[in-house]
C-alpha cells in the first residue's frame, strides 16, 4: 500500500518513530538560507566584512561551530591588525641636563678622569658603498665587509689614546650604530690591536632599537645615560655580541684602575652627527664628516711632493738641451732660427707633464691633508684639566679667541651645542686645535703620523 507524505507530514512521520531529535518545524519557504545550506544542519554565517584571503574555504563554518543549530555569536570576527609603530625616542635634553651643563667648569693644575666615546664610520674612517642590489645574489645575513679608509692622523690619534701617559686620566669605548659584524671589521682596521685596550665596545644591538628598526636605516640616538650607567664599577655591562668578543678582559683590570662612575662632566663623544648627540649636546666633540670627496683631496694632496720632484727632475734636462738645439738650428742656413725656437718651445710644453690642480682650503689657502684627528687631540688635551666637559663646551671652549689662532679671522666664540656654527667651520680654528694636537704629541715624545694608504 502506497502512502504519500507532503515533506511536513513526511517529518513528523519519523519523529513520531524516534528518528530524529526533535527539530523546529519550517515552511518551505525556509528550507534554505543564502548560502544554500539548511539552517538545521549549520547555523547561519554572518557576513564577514574582512573575509580571510587566498582561502577557498572562507564563506564555510569553521571547525569549532557547534553542531546541529546550537548557539553562536553572530559578531563578526576582528580584523588583523598591524602592531603600532614604536613611539619616537626623546630628542631634547633634560631640564637637569641643562642645568648642570650651564654650571661653568673650572681649571684644574692636574687631570681628572674622562671618558671618550668613538664613533667608526664618517668620523675616524671611510667604508666604500654597498654594492648595487643587483649584484648581490642571494640574501647574505653577514655579507662581506667593504673596503675601510682610514681618515687622516688617525694613526697619530691612536697613538696618542692608547700612550700609557693618556691611559692614566682617558677610558676610550667605541659605540657605533652599525650591525656587529660591520663593527668588528671597522674597529680592526682602525685601532688593530689597540682594541683590547677599550674598556667597551658596542654596537647597534646596544641602541636599544625595536626589532621593526633594527635592520632599517633608522635615524639613532646615543644616550649616554646608557655607557654612565652601564659602565659604573658595581653595575654589569651590558651584554653585547661585539662587546662580548672585544671588552677588556678582567686581567687587564686592577683594583686601582677601576674608573668612577661617569657623568656629564667627564664624557666626550666623538661623533659627525648632531643628531645623535640631541640628549646630551654639550658633551658632543662634532666633526665634519669623512667624505669620499675629502678623502680624494687627501690623496691629491699626498701626489703634491711627487709631482713637484718629477718636474723639479726633469726641468733642468730640457733647459739644458734647448740652447744645443737652438745652436744646431742657427748653424744651418736653410732653417730660419726663430721658426726654430717656436717649434721646439711646443714641443718641451707638451712633453712636461701636466701640473695638477691644486686644492684649496675653504679660506682660499693651499688645501694639507684633513687635519681633524690632529684637533681632536689637541682637543682632548685641553679638556683633561677641566672639571666639567659640558660646562666647559657650553661655554665656547672650542672657539678660541683670535689672538690663538694660526692665520687669525673667524668669530670671537660662541656657545656649543647643534645650534651654533661648527667649530670646524672656520679654517683658522682647525689649524690652531691642530698645531695644539702636534704640541700635545711633542710633549708626550710620540710622532705625528697621517697613516693614509692610497
Amino acid at each position: 500500500m502506497a502512502f504519500f507524505f507532503n515533506h511536513q507530514s513526511l517529518l513528523e512521520y519519523y519523529y513520531a518513530r524516534g528518528l530524529f531529535a526533535p527539530l523546529p518545524l519550517f515552511t518551505p519557504a525556509e528550507y534554505h538560507d543564502e548560502t544554500h545550506i539548511p539552517y538545521y544542519h549549520y547555523p547561519q554565517i554572518p557576513h564577514d566584512p574582512y573575509p580571510s584571503h587566498g582561502s577557498s574555504f572562507s564563506s564555510l563554518p569553521s571547525s569549532s561551530s557547534p553542531p546541529h543549530g546550537h548557539s553562536q555569536s553572530t559578531a563578526p570576527r576582528a580584523r588583523p591588525t598591524t602592531p603600532p609603530p614604536s613611539p619616537p625616542p626623546p630628542t631634547r635634553p633634560s631640564p637637569s641636563y641643562l642645568e648642570f651643563s650651564s654650571t661653568p667648569s673650572i681649571t684644574s693644575s692636574e687631570p681628572t678622569r674622562k671618558l671618550l666615546v668613538l664613533d667608526l664610520n664618517g668620523t675616524l674612517l671611510l667604508r666604500s658603498p654597498r654594492p648595487p642590489k643587483s649584484s648581490r645574489g642571494k640574501y647574505q645575513p653577514h655579507p662581506a665587509p667593504r673596503r675601510v679608509m682610514r681618515r687622516p692622523y688617525l694613526t697619530a690619534l691612536r697613538a696618542y689614546l692608547f700612550a700609557p701617559q693618556t691611559r692614566a686620566w682617558l677610558d676610550v669605548m667605541v659605540w657605533s650604530s652599525a650591525q656587529p659584524h660591520s663593527v668588528e671589521d671597522m674597529v680592526l682596521h682602525a685601532l688593530g690591536d689597540d682594541r683590547e685596550r677599550l674598556i667597551a665596545l658596542w654596537a647597534r644591538d646596544t641602541l636599544g632599537l625595536p626589532e621593526d628598526h633594527y635592520h632599517r636605516k633608522v635615524q639613532t640616538i646615543k644616550d649616554l645615560e646608557k655607557p654612565w650607567a652601564a659602565l659604573t664599577p658595581q653595575q654589569p655591562r651590558p651584554a653585547s655580541r661585539t662587546l662580548a668578543r672585544f671588552a677588556v678582559a678582567p686581567k687587564h683590570q686592577s683594583s686601582s684602575s677601576k674608573s668612577p662612575g661617569h657623568s656629564a662632566a667627564t664624557t666626550l663623544l666623538l661623533d659627525d652627527s648632531h643628531a645623535k648627540a640631541a640628549l646630551q649636546p654639550y658633551n658632543h666633540l662634532c666633526v665634519p664628516e669623512y667624505t669620499r670627496e675629502q678623502r680624494n683631496t687627501d690623496l691629491a694632496v699626498l701626489q703634491l711632493p711627487q709631482h713637484a720632484e718629477q718636474q723639479h727632475s726633469t726641468s733642468p734636462q730640457e733647459e739644458g738641451s734647448a740652447p744645443a738645439t737652438d745652436a744646431h738650428a742657427a748653424s744651418s742656413p736653410h732653417v730660419p732660427t726663430e721658426n726654430v725656437r717656436k717649434r721646439k718651445r711646443k714641443k718641451a710644453q707638451r712633453q712636461q707633464p701636466t701640473a695638477p690642480v691644486l686644492p684649496t682650503a675653504a679660506d682660499g689657502s693651499p688645501a694639507t691633508l684633513d687635519e681633524t684627528l690632529l684637533a681632536v687631540i689637541g682637543i682632548l688635551h685641553a679638556a683633561r684639566l677641566q672639571s666639567s666637559i659640558a660646562g666647559w663646551l657650553r661655554a665656547g671652549a672650542l672657539f678660541l679667541p683670535p689672538s690663538e689662532r694660526s692665520g687669525g679671522g673667524g668669530g670671537d666664540g660662541g656657545s656649543g651645542g647643534s645650534d651654533a656654527k661648527p667649530w670646524f667651520d672656520d679654517p683658522a680654528l682647525v689649524r690652531a686645535w691642530a698645531s695644539r694636537g702636534r704640541e700635545a704629541m711633542q710633549e708626550l715624545d710620540l710622532k705625528v703620523e697621517h697613516g693614509v694608504e692610497p
